[in-house]
């Protein structure tokens, strides 16, 4: 799909479809959003306003049917806060819904670089038909501004969508093309499902461990026994879990904070890898050679000093099985800004909950000290992926691990605003 705004022509749709090489052509009453789509794209158009246009996206390429809202804004804030009421009318409804276009105010006064200071008003309109709807800004990649008069620089354009878009693309990234006819900067949107997403890893948050009800939790929960509730009281327990309206803005950002988390293409020498198994594989590949040290030799140089050697009275004490002191002393003297180890469980939470834990802890390192082989996951290590930028904040001039993997951009032909030209990129 192609979407042009403010247009400067008259729709003529035979010229115009043959000319992009789209199937069929929609706009708005006003001739301000013009709507492109290709065969197989059906387009049903659910409302017409002189700010947007409303439209029911139908394909087989879809899971399902998305709705799309594709916006041009009015310059001054009253017309505005009509758009604003509209949007949050379209918000009662539970399909994916996406919507993008030039909204003609900025969220925040970095968004803007430049010119006079912004006034609060308007940007708190913007704020409040967000939470009320709650949508969410899919954020951005290249430039940090969408509009410029070259004095002037302002991301007035923009993309929001639902939560459940958000759970039916769990992929979703706006990348701002490079300026050519328009002084807007036109915004292509991919949106994918990511095949065989695994789950995270759990990680236990140490501002729980502030909660009133914390302890008391986790010394039930040994006596909870779900396979002892019945069919009404699961359903009850589901139910208290669902995100209630006033919390849809939160799971929403949480919902961001792991599509953009997640690394979509690397390259491995001059091949560019996209499907997330041949990445998961080739990091895997690379950092397995890496610790392994395929090819070295053990270093056979003899050392300029004397290692200390330990009596043989302490040597015959690292057998014994230590006593419940002295576990306890090794656990709580483990620093509480230490990194969690494989179970996901940090330092401070077995501190904090050494009264309900402890004796499983006793077993389990006596058990250990009898000859029990330890568990691999035990001592397993976990490697991840952190994007370039972390290395640019710790003061890094470059990423040491750049000429073996590098996270790359693609986009698919989708603009909701500025060039009248798809792109080619």
């Amino acid at each position: 799909m192609l979407i042009l705004l403010e247009p400067f022509v008259q729709l003529d749709v035979n010229y115009f479809t043959r000319k992009f090489g789209f199937q069929s052509v929609f706009a708005n009453a006003n001739n301000k959003i013009w709507c492109f789509a290709k065969f197989g794209v059906d387009i049903q158009i659910i409302q017409d306003h002189s700010q947007f246009l409303h439209v029911k996206v139908s394909s087989g390429a879809l899971p399902t049917d998305i709705f799309c809202t594709f916006i041009y804004a009015k310059c001054y804030r009253n017309p505005r806060r009509n758009l604003w009421e509209e949007l949050v009318k379209l918000s009662n409804q539970d399909a994916p819904w996406i919507v993008g276009g030039d909204f003609v105010v900025i969220l925040h006064p970095n968004e803007n670089q430049g010119g006079d200071i912004q006034r609060m008003g308007p940007m708190e309109d913007f704020n409040d038909m967000m939470t009320d709807t709650g949508l969410i800004d899919a954020g951005f990649e290249r430039e940090p501004f969408t509009w410029t008069n070259k004095r002037i620089w302002r991301r007035l354009g923009r993309v929001l969508y639902s939560k459940e878009w958000a759970e039916t693309f769990n992929i979703t990234r706006v990348a701002h093309l490079p300026r050519m006819l328009s002084d807007h900067h036109p915004l292509c949107i991919e949106a994918s499902k990511a095949e065989n997403k695994k789950p995270s890893s759990f990680r236990f948050q140490n501002i729980w461990l502030h909660h009133h009800s914390f302890l008391q939790t986790v010394n039930n929960i040994g006596s909870f026994l779900l396979r002892d509730v019945n069919t009404g009281d699961r359903r009850a327990i589901a139910n208290g879990w669902k995100p209630r309206k006033e919390n849809q803005v939160l799971h929403s950002l949480v919902k961001k904070k792991r599509m953009k988390s997640t690394i979509h293409r690397i390259m491995e020498g001059n091949q560019e890898i996209t499907h997330p198994d041949r990445i998961r594989d080739s990091a895997a590949s690379y950092f397995e050679n890496l610790l392994s040290g395929q090819g070295a030799q053990p270093s056979t140089t003899d050392f300029p000093f004397q290692f200390s050697k330990i009596s043989e009275a302490i040597g015959n004490n690292l057998w014994l099985i230590p006593s419940e002191e002295d576990i306890k002393e090794t656990v709580f003297s483990i620093d509480k800004d230490s990194v969690a180890g494989r179970d996901g469980f940090s330092s401070p939470f077995y501190q904090a909950c050494w009264d309900f834990i402890a004796r499983d802890i006793y077993d389990a390192v006596r058990d250990f000290f009898s000859g029990t082989p330890m568990p691999r996951s035990f001592t397993a290590t976990t490697i991840v992926l952190i994007r370039r930028w972390i290395f640019l904040r710790l003061g890094m001039t470059s990423d040491p691990f750049r000429s073996a993997m590098s996270p790359t951009k693609s986009y698919q032909n989708f603009s909701t605003e500025g060039s009248p030209k798809p792109s080619q990129n």
